[in-house]
């Protein structure tokens, strides 16, 4: 009978650890979310997403968010309370890069701000660390706001 004992709670105590892992994973997964694409009927969909961005004079990546407004492409660096800078949709071409995870850019925008490549998500991305899965999934979030920017009147390219 102990020994039954002993083994129930040996199986118990790694269960009790993998369970609280994942519960602790998915509590730091949402703390760096954002909305996304957000759509009214009958107006075009504005949206907020982390972004990771480079331009052709950086040497580093930006991060900060890319709030789509009002038919306006913004981004905001982190930290920083006014935008890095902005460009009305019209004035944009927007396109998914091929390439997939060996771009680590899958997103592509050219207009009055420059060519600008990166990456956008609605989960925090990561700045010191590889996660694949998650690079994985935030390739996925391209499309959506390509498609916002698109419906707000940038062009295809």
């Amino acid at each position: 009978m102990f020994n039954v004992l002993v083994l129930v709670v040996q199986a118990a105590v790694p269960l009790g650890l993998v369970v609280g892992l994942l519960l602790w994973s998915r509590k730091a997964v949402r703390a760096g979310r954002v909305a996304g694409p957000l759509v009214t009927p009958g107006q075009p969909p504005t949206g907020v997403w982390n972004a990771q961005l480079l331009t052709e004079s950086m040497l580093r990546p930006a991060y900060g968010q890319l709030r789509l407004v009002g038919g306006s492409l913004f981004f905001f660096p982190d930290g920083a309370d006014v935008p890095a800078w902005s460009a009305p949709c019209p004035s944009l071409v927007a396109r998914k890069q091929g390439g997939g995870l060996l771009t680590g850019a899958p997103i592509r925008i050219e207009g009055p701000m420059g060519v600008v490549e990166g990456l956008v998500s609605v989960e925090r991305i990561n700045r010191f660390s590889r996660n694949s899965f998650k690079t994985m999934r935030q390739q996925g979030y391209a499309d959506p706001f390509l498609q916002a920017l698109w419906a707000n009147g940038a062009r295809a390219g």
